[in-house]
């Protein structure tokens, strides 16, 4: 190979370019040509450009060689994933966060459960424990919220076709839902390019799935009436009130609280 240099005063973003080594984190073009300056420097005519950028000088393109074989140089910056991916979160979500982690516990048996606010047939709910039937005289001193809830039927499912769907956003007579007074709580699982990255780390790769996230969480008794439904199994039987004992999907801080269980 040639003995090619590096023009004296330029301050390399990586002084061992030249030194094979692994991938850090690739840019992409919106993030790429942001970096890029003004600054260019071509001291061979068919040697490589010497371009500036805000991490410093980098080199990329052929070297000259002394054989027919062609060495191409490729620069990769290393930067911290955390500083790209991660964002600031709100007053309320940093609220929220504090709140779970001041009140989440776990039962004997392991289980979270969530001391603060807060999917496959009723029967399903039912027999799994996750919602039970009203049967006692509530004081009217406990705050109730009954939440709306309808069947979402996806033929394109060879399984679990039906869904149940809850509907936490439907006001009441005083003009607020559920979730306008609950705390949403921030995005805290990673998003869809560090999962990408991730899997450049490893030569093998792990996935597995949480069944019925959610509702492997219970929401504290003090806090289940405030999930409380109407439901009837057959037409001819009379309407009754249940109380949902989980976490449940279609509450705003769902994801947040699972995914925060999960951590």
């Amino acid at each position: 190979m040639t003995a090619w240099k590096v023009p004296e005063g330029i301050d390399l973003a990586d002084p061992s370019f030249n030194v094979p080594s692994k991938i850090d984190i690739l840019l992409g073009a919106e993030v790429f040509f942001e970096a890029l300056k003004t600054g260019q420097i071509k001291p061979l005519e068919n040697g490589p450009l010497i371009k500036e950028t805000v991490f410093g000088w980098i080199v990329a393109g052929s070297v000259p060689v002394r054989n027919s074989t062609l060495l191409r140089s490729f620069h990769a910056l290393r930067m911290s994933l955390e500083k790209i991916i991660s964002s600031p979160i709100t007053t309320e979500e940093n609220e929220r966060v504090k709140h779970f982690n001041k009140t989440v516990i776990r039962d004997e048996e392991g289980r979270f459960v969530l001391k603060s606010d807060y999917s496959n047939s009723m029967d399903e709910y039912l027999r799994l424990g996750h919602m039970e039937r009203v049967t006692n005289n509530v004081s009217p001193n406990i705050k109730q919220y009954y939440i709306p809830h309808h069947a979402v039927l996806r033929e394109c499912k060879s399984t679990a076709k039906l869904r149940v769907v809850f509907n936490a956003s439907c006001v009441t007579t005083t003009g607020l839902s559920l979730n306008d007074v609950l705390l949403k709580g921030p995005v805290i699982q990673d998003d869809l390019f560090s999962i990408l990255t991730h899997f450049q780390t490893h030569q093998y790769v792990l996935s597995a799935d949480c069944e019925k996230m959610y509702r492997q969480i219970w929401v504290s008794k003090d806090h289940q009436d405030l999930q409380r439904i109407l439901w009837k199994s057959q037409p001819d039987q009379p309407i009754e009130e249940f109380r949902l004992k989980t976490v449940t999907y279609g509450t705003s801080p769902a994801s947040y609280l699972a995914t925060g269980c999960l951590q």
